[in-house]
């Protein structure tokens, strides 16, 4: 439990991603991160260090650029509180495809923000009005679009952006610092064998960053494509792979998982 006077915060941790104490905290700036960078060691040698933990790169960034804009050269599943006590602003951040839910609403002048939409129902003055458009949207499509939530008085922080709260004035702006326009179109329009083979590349690379030989792998195995692509394209490691199927003993998925 974190508490100034001016914010007050709360972390929750199950010690395997993060087991840090948090917030970070150098000189009056702090930093809350649930999740983690697939890119950590790249972003370590940018800042000329190494063994930096997540929040603690995050917060070095920040010192060399606090216009936010280095949040795009970061590859992860993350959202972070940054709060500058001597500006007094807090900024919630989400990744770049907003895959760590972060959601926010304001109650008498204050920012309140939480990884899971129940917690605002502890707030007295909360209202978990059901939001007619979110019901509609689940009903019609599974799922919610953009910053819709179930409840009217709350919203989800969009992917790829930056939430700046004032404080002290008590007004709060929307920074977008990626989207999908910025990734760059080829310079040379190839036939299809060479696009395959460059989108074949660009999966393996994504996947060995996301299995760092230090740490364990855990993979859910089912009898779909995916799951098997993933699997096959994973780097050669001296540990072992974890894999965990969900179904019936005789079903297709634990048949040709296995």
């Amino acid at each position: 439990v974190f508490n100034d006077n001016l914010v007050s915060a709360g972390r929750i941790h199950n010690a395997i991603l993060q087991p840090q104490a948090q917030p970070c905290t150098r000189a009056d700036t702090y930093v809350w991160l649930d999740g983690e960078f697939y890119n950590q060691d790249e972003l370590c040698a940018s800042l000329g260090r190494s063994e930096l933990s997540a929040p603690e790169i995050l917060l070095a960034l920040f010192e060399q650029s606090s216009d936010f804009s280095f949040l795009g050269d970061i590859d992860g599943l993350y959202s972070a509180v940054l709060y500058e006590a001597d500006r007094q602003q807090v900024h919630l951040i989400s990744d770049r495809y907003g895959l760590r839910y972060l959601y926010w609403t304001l109650q008498e002048g204050a920012l309140v923000w939480s990884s899971e939409l129940k917690a605002f129902t502890a707030l007295s003055g909360f209202k978990a009005d059901i939001n007619p458009v979110a019901v509609r949207q689940y009903i019609d499509i599974g799922y919610m679009l953009e910053d819709t939530t179930w409840f009217e008085a709350a919203e989800l922080l969009p992917s790829g952006s930056v939430l700046s709260f004032d404080i002290g004035g008590g007004y709060h702006s929307l920074y977008r610092y990626w989207w999908w326009d910025q990734i760059p179109e080829p310079l040379n329009q190839s036939g299809e064998d060479v696009v395959a083979e460059e989108m074949g590349e660009l999966f393996k690379s994504a996947i060995r960053h996301r299995c760092r030989t230090h740490e364990d792998v855990g993979l859910t195995l089912s009898g779909g494509l995916d799951s098997r692509s993933i699997l096959a394209a994973m780097p050669e490691r001296d540990a072992p792979i974890k894999a965990l199927t969900f179904g019936e003993p005789d079903c297709d998925d634990v048949r040709f998982a296995t």
